[in-house]
């Protein structure tokens, strides 16, 4: 399906994400520093990946892409189950459905390897 830009804004802005770098949203919270760090990012998942906020009311938007790049600032499997449940939301907010390649259907099986990679990113460190 497609998202509207103006609402596909506020949905992400409701999920708790904030426009920023790279002309993309991101997700971020503050460390023991009081400095903010970006936790996973949300982009358009066509070309150009960014999204023009001056344009965007007149936008649509056929696809986005989330991703995060460990280690996180905080517990990495912490971060996974934050990005997967944040997805999620988002999805629900804006009735799309979440693939975990362009053509297959996320997945339970698929979700249980990410967090074993997790798992092994950490003990591994």
């Amino acid at each position: 399906s497609e998202f509207e830009g103006r609402y596909l804004v506020q949905t992400i802005e409701r999920a708790g994400f904030r426009y920023g770098e790279m002309g993309i949203f991101h997700k971020t919270i503050e460390n023991d520093s009081s400095s903010v760090e970006t936790l996973f990012s949300a982009a358009n998942m066509f070309e150009p990946g960014s999204f023009n906020l001056q344009k965007i009311e007149s936008e649509i938007c056929r696809g986005l892409v989330f991703f995060m790049e460990l280690p996180t600032a905080v517990d990495d499997g912490i971060a996974l189950e934050t990005l997967v449940t944040t997805t999620e939301r988002v999805a629900k907010l804006l009735d799309g459905v979440i693939y975990k390649t362009p053509s297959e259907l996320l997945d339970t099986d698929f979700l249980d390897a990410l967090r074993l990679k997790t798992n092994f990113i950490i003990d591994n460190d």
